[in-house]
């Protein structure tokens, strides 16, 4: 080898070190090893059981009435927005099913209380906020949010590296349409409240389910209903643990997906949905399309009520805000790799988080700003039978960190406990124990 030969191979070889260099680098700033760290030495897990310790659950219990009223109000786009289906922010094609915000509103003495759920992915940090600022100009300060969690709804209505990803480009035209919107579901929803005479509680058992996580199929999940009658009207609010997820990701279209069972858009009851705790449950079809809808509703048609109790409260409402110390988030690539906190202030910062308590009645309803694995809800729903409270847990409270599901399941490589798992291996345990010592709680 010539003299010039080996000079141009050392050159080569200290461009290759230069360029290992910067890849290397980049890579650090991008990526870091995780060690679980376990509930006990989590310091965020200890500050928040400790605000839930603290916190009193004060019910009003005057004699006076609970009055109630409820409203939904359309909001499906007339153009072309984008729709949730993410990455690819591909423009709708097609409207199966119109989109609903759907409200109960609530008042004792001067107390009012609203129950808000959207047709759409979840709620947002920005779209909570806004609808909060708004109803506290009108002097109501407790606000319940959910969504139905279709995964055919429109986007546009985040902020952030996150959101863009999952919902598309944010649109203000298409944001403040669901903020006005919401206001005239409200304003419908007090102007028909009437004296709520009786609340019944019911359950169906459906075995249609998958839990995707771990490969089982003919998961048994239960069908919750709230029944609310006043003088003259009839709401039923439906919670179901399983992903609207019937309609296929292929086709380009706007629906609620199955949910739309529950709405009783043509009938003169009133129906909502709110999801439940979504983690590692998806629908067990053979096929992708709306004919599994038509399906899956005559499952639930003609299954019998497991759980029919008309015995339940009218004259108990509280509810609670907590307010919780976010815990370290960071998006996982493998058992032991996740994102550098460089990457994960990047892509999802540091979201405020809190857990919304509401009891009417015996009804307890939790929201939480996570999907909290199904794998949980048995549990938790025994403790909550023992205390005489008939549980509902909800998702999409206004905040969003990933899914939440067991320790036990963390090995699996999967997207719930990989690049959707924000808060480790252990997170679906820390939620789960915030919810138990919740309805620990409960007088």
């Amino acid at each position: 080898m010539d003299i010039r030969s080996v000079l141009f191979m050392k050159k080569l070889y200290k461009i290759l070190i230069i360029i290992l260099l910067i890849f290397s680098l980049v890579a650090l700033s991008l990526l870091s090893f995780y060690s679980p760290v376990s509930l006990e030495d989590d310091t965020s897990f200890l500050v928040n059981t400790k605000t839930i310790s603290k916190t009193e659950f004060n019910l009003l219990s005057t004699d006076s009435p609970i009055f109630i009223g409820w409203a939904r109000t359309n909001f499906t786009p007339n153009g072309v927005v984008h729709n949730t289906r993410g990455l690819f922010q591909e423009p709708y094609e097609d409207v199966l099913d119109s989109l609903f915000i759907n409200c109960i509103y609530l008042k004792k003495d001067t107390v009012q209380f609203v129950i808000l759920s959207y047709d759409l992915l979840l709620v947002t940090p920005e779209l909570a906020s806004s609808v909060k600022m708004e109803l506290l100009s009108r002097g109501i300060s407790n606000v319940y949010f959910s969504a139905s969690h279709t995964h055919s709804s429109i986007g546009g209505f985040g902020k952030g590296v996150a959101a863009e990803i999952a919902l598309g480009e944010f649109d203000q035209s298409i944001f403040g349409g669901i903020i006005d919107r919401t206001i005239v579901t409200l304003d419908k929803a007090i102007q028909i409240q009437d004296t709520l005479q009786n609340i019944s509680y019911k359950e169906k058992k459906v075995n249609r389910a998958i839990n995707r996580l771990i490969g089982e199929y003919y998961v048994e999940e239960r069908i919750r209903q709230v029944y609310f009658s006043s003088t003259r009207h009839l709401a039923v609010m439906n919670s179901l643990n399983i992903h609207p997820t019937f309609v296929s990701s292929e086709r380009k279209v706007i629906s609620k997906d199955y949910p739309k069972i529950f709405s009783k858009e043509k009938t003169t009851e009133f129906g909502m949905f709110v999801a439940g705790a979504m983690g590692s449950i998806k629908p067990m079809s053979f096929k992708r399309d709306t004919s599994q809808i038509t399906r899956f509703k005559a499952i639930i048609d003609t299954t019998q009520y497991s759980v029919d109790d008309s015995t339940l409260r009218t004259d108990l409402i509280g509810f609670s805000s907590i307010k919780l110390v976010t815990p370290s988030l960071r998006p996982l690539l493998t058992e032991n790799i996740c994102s550098s906190k460089l990457l994960s202030s990047v892509l999802i910062g540091i979201p405020k988080i809190s857990i919304e308590v509401l009891r009417i009645g015996e009804v307890l309803m939790i929201a939480l700003p996570c999907e909290l694995s199904s794998e949980f809800y048995f549990e938790l729903q025994k403790l909550a039978d023992a205390k005489g409270m008939r549980l509902i847990i909800t998702s999409f409270n206004g905040s969003y960190v990933g899914y939440a599901t067991p320790s036990r399941n963390f090995h699996i490589n999967h997207m719930e406990t990989r690049t959707m798992n924000w808060t480790g291996k252990y997170g679906g345990d820390y939620f789960n124990e915030l919810v138990r010592l919740i309805i620990e709680k409960q007088a």
